[in-house]
C-alpha cells in the first residue's frame, strides 16, 4: 500500500509538474499572442494613417498643378483672344504651348483629382476632344494651321 501510495505522489508530481509547464508554454504564447497582436495593429494603424496623409499629399500636389494649370491656359487664351497679339506668338502659343500644357499639366491633373474623388470631371477621351475643338476653333478664327 505505501509503495502504491509513493507511486501515486510521483505521478502526481510528475503530472502536476507537467500541467504546470504546459500553463507556462500556454502563458507564453499568449503573451507573444498578445505582443503580434499588438505589433500587427500598430502596423495596420501606421498604415492607414500614412495612406491617408499621402493621399491628402497626393491631393495638394494635384490642386496646385491644376491651378498653375488654368493659370497658364487662360493666359494662352488671353493671347490668343488679343487681336493685337504677335500672329508668331499666337502660331506658338496655338500649336505648342496650349496642347502640351493641356495634355501634360491639366489633364492628369485632372484625372489626378478625379481620381481622388475631390471632383467631378469629364472622362480623358471627352477632355481631349474639348482640347481638339478649342485648337479647331482659335485655328480657324485666327487662320492658323498647325501641323
Amino acid at each position: 500500500m505505501r509503495k502504491k501510495r509513493c507511486i501515486d505522489i510521483f505521478l502526481n508530481k510528475k503530472l502536476i509538474r507537467a500541467i504546470n509547464i504546459l500553463n507556462k508554454i500556454h502563458f507564453i504564447t499568449n503573451k507573444l499572442k498578445a505582443k503580434h497582436m499588438k505589433k500587427i495593429l500598430l502596423i495596420c494603424l501606421a498604415t492607414m494613417i500614412v495612406g491617408c496623409q499621402q493621399s491628402k499629399f497626393g491631393e495638394l500636389v494635384a490642386t496646385n498643378q491644376l491651378k498653375e494649370a488654368n493659370k497658364k491656359i487662360r493666359t494662352f487664351l488671353s493671347i490668343l483672344d488679343d487681336p493685337n497679339a504677335d500672329k508668331n506668338d499666337q502660331e506658338n502659343v496655338l500649336c505648342l504651348m496650349y496642347p502640351k500644357i493641356y495634355k501634360y499639366e491639366y489633364l492628369p491633373s485632372i484625372l489626378r483629382l478625379t481620381k481622388l474623388k475631390v471632383i467631378d470631371a469629364k472622362p480623358k477621351d471627352q477632355l481631349l476632344d474639348d482640347l481638339r475643338k478649342t485648337t479647331e476653333t482659335y485655328s480657324k478664327k485666327l487662320n492658323i494651321t498647325c501641323d
